[in-house]
């Protein structure tokens, strides 16, 4: 595809509360969703992508995957949390996310990250 899709300032404040996705359009690897995040930390206008096929979840800025190596924190990202709360909500199904500022991680590393880990472990990732 050579041509970007964008979504308008208005576009997505105006859809904030709407759990369809903002825009879908395929790309040679599969369809793309765009979401909007209610409450998200960092900004009002964030958006989020959703690869629905390869199960990804693409974002900035809320959570990013530290080392492979370090060690696992007990105290929760709010911004983690509020990613973690708009997926739920929008009920994307992932096992991926991508942040543009670092590696990719699994959904149990971000699910720890914003303390919810053990709550999703009751629901069986």
């Amino acid at each position: 595809m050579t041509r970007v899709e964008t979504v308008s300032r208005w576009e997505c404040l105006a859809t904030r509360w709407n759990r369809s996705p903002l825009k879908s359009f395929k790309l040679p690897i599969g369809f793309v969703e765009l979401y909007s995040l209610q409450n998200g930390g960092h900004a009002d206008e964030m958006l989020i992508a959703y690869l629905p096929t390869e199960k990804i979840v693409i974002e900035a800025d809320e959570f990013t995957a530290g080392p492979e190596t370090a060690a696992a924190t007990s105290v929760a990202n709010p911004y983690a949390a509020a990613l973690v709360d708009n997926l739920e909500r929008l009920k994307l199904d992932y096992e991926i996310v991508l942040g543009l500022h670092g590696r990719q991680a699994a959904k149990k590393e971000l699910l720890q990250a914003a303390g919810k880990l053990k709550l999703a472990a009751r629901r069986r990732l």
